[in-house]
């Protein structure tokens, strides 16, 4: 089984993962400009593009692994990338 006889399951997994690593080097950049507010560690429309690649990551997940309440755990994750958003908004959100 592959993607050639096609599945696209382990390439949705991928694309999950990457999305994932994006999402997570975002959050490191967010995190270094609130610790160093005077560096920026990436160009504006990159740094919001892998939040959005991090998100899409997030719920691609959930929605692959079924939406239940035994997942609410996802949720966690959303809510910190939420809050660290939040705190570095000045940096995520200025003028490009």
């Amino acid at each position: 089984m592959g993607i050639l006889d096609g599945y696209y399951g382990a390439l949705v997994m991928l694309l999950i993962e990457v999305g994932g690593f994006l999402g997570m080097f975002a959050l490191i950049s967010v995190l270094m400009h609130i610790l160093e507010p005077s560096r920026y560690f990436l160009s504006f429309a990159k740094l919001r593009l892998f939040i959005i690649c991090g998100f899409c990551s997030i719920l691609g997940f959930a929605f692959m692994s079924g939406i239940n309440i035994k997942f609410i755990w996802l949720l966690i994750p959303i809510a910190v990338a939420v809050h660290f958003i939040y705190l570095g908004r000045k940096y995520v959100f200025a003028a490009s």
